[in-house]
């Protein structure tokens, strides 16, 4: 069974999402190139906190 953080990577980089290629190039996605940009970019920005929030708390409780 793949780990929690291997399915939350193929989430985060699957290109089916609109807009994520603007995103993971840029950092944002814009609204003359997608729609809904700015909320794409908040959901985006969101979900790398996230991930960056579950690695942190599986490095602590790693750690002795």
């Amino acid at each position: 069974m793949p780990s929690a953080a291997s399915r939350q990577i193929a989430s985060a980089t699957n290109p089916r999402y609109a807009g994520l290629d603007l995103y993971m190039k840029t950092g944002w996605v814009a609204a003359d190139k997608e729609r809904e940009g700015a909320s794409k970019t908040l959901e985006y920005a969101f979900d790398d906190w996230t991930f960056i929030v579950m690695a942190a708390e599986q490095s602590r409780k790693t750690l002795p």
